[in-house]
């Protein structure tokens, strides 16, 4: 069950076509933190959703407070 909303939210898009694809994010669980991602249909098995998540993983590890604190 979450204990709060989602937190951080990324939008990814393909920059050639400047086309909306999915999405990824994190929000804080009671054991910590969980992170979730859609990518659509057609752009799946791609790698898309292994490189957002990546990416996004090491961004919010560098930026975001909320990971290092305890949940209440």
């Amino acid at each position: 069950m979450h204990s709060s909303i989602l937190s951080a939210c990324l939008w990814g898009h393909l920059k050639k076509t400047n086309t909306l694809i999915g999405h990824v994010g994190l929000s804080k669980i009671s054991d910590g933190v969980e992170i979730g991602y859609a990518i659509g249909m057609d752009y799946q098995g791609n790698g898309y959703a292994t490189e957002s998540v990546g990416a996004f993983s090491i961004w919010a590890k560098n930026t975001t407070s909320f990971l290092m604190e305890k949940n209440s």
